[in-house]
């Protein structure tokens, strides 16, 4: 049978100390090795709800990239037409502005420029086409010739750019 322990001065206090410390160490082992096993437990749950996540994500992705893909087709398709119907305005304007046909037309500041910078090269041609008359590079005849057509031109510029000015 067990005898009790007689706790005897000094050594009978750490002698139950010591027991009373290895039963505390014995519950905290115990309890962590049931805390190891939960976390273990958890963690397992957690990487399927990991899984499921990330298959989820994996869906969300490729349809997100179907919608870009969509989007973008149909942005491009939206440009496409746009240019197309600029491009074809752009075009019959000019072929209007070609033959004569002078309606009034909202001139556009770029086209304004043009027009009057194509106005004083003919200036410029003129006078060029006069320097050389006066040099005698050029004979009376295709003198008279080539002013008269430069003339006409810019007669012609000087109508349009009032014309797109109004």
């Amino acid at each position: 049978m067990l005898q009790p322990i007689a706790i005897n001065g000094i050594g009978g206090i750490l002698l139950l100390m010591i027991g009373l410390l290895s039963l505390i160490l014995i519950a905290i082992i115990f309890s962590d090795s049931r805390t190891h096993k939960e976390l273990e437990t958890e963690a397992g749950e957690g990487a399927a709800d990991a899984k499921k996540a990330s298959a989820k994500l994996k869906k969300l992705s490729t349809r997100a990239e179907k919608m870009r893909k969509e989007l973008h087709g149909r942005e491009k398709k939206e440009v496409l037409t746009e240019m197309g119907r600029i491009s074809k305005l752009w075009r019959s304007r000019r072929e209007r502005l070609r033959m004569g046909i002078w309606e009034k037309i909202e001139a556009e500041p770029k086209e304004l420029k043009d027009m009057k910078k194509k106005r004083e090269e003919m200036s410029d041609l003129i006078d060029r086409a006069k320097a050389k008359y006066h040099k005698r590079e050029l004979d009376e005849k295709s003198f008279r010739e080539i002013v008269s057509s430069y003339q006409k031109e810019l007669m012609e510029l000087n109508l349009r750019i009032r014309e797109l000015e109004k």
